[in-house]
């Protein structure tokens, strides 16, 4: 499995976005979106493989008919967003994912909606940011989809929100807007087949967890309230040395433990890889144990050779 760390960055909008895919389609749309950069052509073809999506899924083989099927599906199934553009809660955006995909022999060029990419990207405001192989890993298409949305809610002070039981459905393509109808009308079903096994699946395997408790407005269920945590306390010098598997979460420990801004850690991640990020990372911190570093950040980005980086 590729265990270099790759950030993939959208917009809180395409986070809640309303949308069903089957879970390989998830999967490369998620390896297209973690391509895309804001200085990109707009006909750009993002080349995704059978064997890239293999490698970082760490798994052993994925069917051709079942990659193929699952990137027509990119051009067929419509995306429901909020305008990107419009203030008004009530205005969205109907669009495929991809406007063509050429398909040959394991490899596909996938062409981006137009109208889609302003929501993917190096975004400064309004995103929801998440590593790419957590997501990749999770084999769960709820599971997949409830990962990026309390990534979403993740830097709050109190890590917690709630979401309406019918915004939840959906969102997850359980309610179909067109008709109505709900694959877990029951709670107990829905609890059964989509939170329960999204909790365990995220909480045994992902940087993040959450708990959630059902809100009853009298004995139907209203919403659901959320709370977040990380799985691994990110000022420790042992979560960087013992990182194995995606366990250390650079990002967040660039961010929080050794104070460098967003714009750097996304230098640093862009030219630096994962091992190399671990290693600085402890030195800095076994320096910081010697005799504390009274700018931490300024430190942190000489030994990056971020030096002239000022935002």
């Amino acid at each position: 499995m590729d265990n270099q760390l790759v950030l993939v960055r959208q917009h809180n909008h395409m986070t809640e976005a309303r949308y069903e895919l089957s879970e390989t389609a998830i999967n490369i749309l998620l390896m297209v979106i973690s391509k895309v950069r804001q200085d990109d052509d707009l006909d750009k073809e993002y080349v995704i493989s059978i064997a890239d999506l293999t490698n970082r899924m760490g798994v052993s083989k994925i069917i051709h008919t079942r990659f193929e099927d699952a990137c027509e599906q990119l051009m067929k199934s419509i995306i429901t967003v909020k305008n990107i553009n419009k203030t008004d809660a009530n205005s969205f955006l109907k669009v495929a994912f991809a406007s063509s995909v050429l398909y040959e022999k394991g490899v596909a060029k996938i062409e981006i909606s137009k109208k889609i990419r302003p929501y993917y990207g190096y975004l400064k405001e309004r995103f929801t940011e998440f590593e790419l192989n957590i997501a990749l890993g999770l084999t769960g298409k709820y599971a997949k989809r409830m990962y990026q949305l309390i990534s979403e809610y993740k830097n709050l002070v109190n890590q917690s929100f709630d979401k309406s039981i019918d915004e939840l459905k959906i969102m997850l393509g359980i309610i179909d807007e067109q008709t109505g109808k709900d694959l877990y009308k029951n709670y107990a079903d829905f609890e059964k087949n989509v939170l329960k096994p999204a909790e365990k699946e995220i909480n045994s395997k992902a940087n993040l967890r959450f708990t959630y408790k059902a809100v009853k407005i009298g004995r139907k269920v209203a919403k659901i309230e959320f709370s977040i945590d990380y799985n691994q306390a990110l000022d420790k010098t042992k979560q960087v040395s013992e990182r194995s598997g995606g366990n250390f979460n650079a990002y967040e420990y660039l961010l929080n433990v050794l104070k460098l801004s967003p714009f750097q850690i996304e230098k640093i991640i862009k030219n630096h890889s994962i091992d190399d990020i671990r290693e600085k990372s402890v030195k800095i911190i076994k320096q910081n144990d010697k005799k504390p570093i009274t700018n931490i950040g300024g430190y942190a980005a000489k030994v990056f050779g971020l030096t002239n980086d000022k935002k």
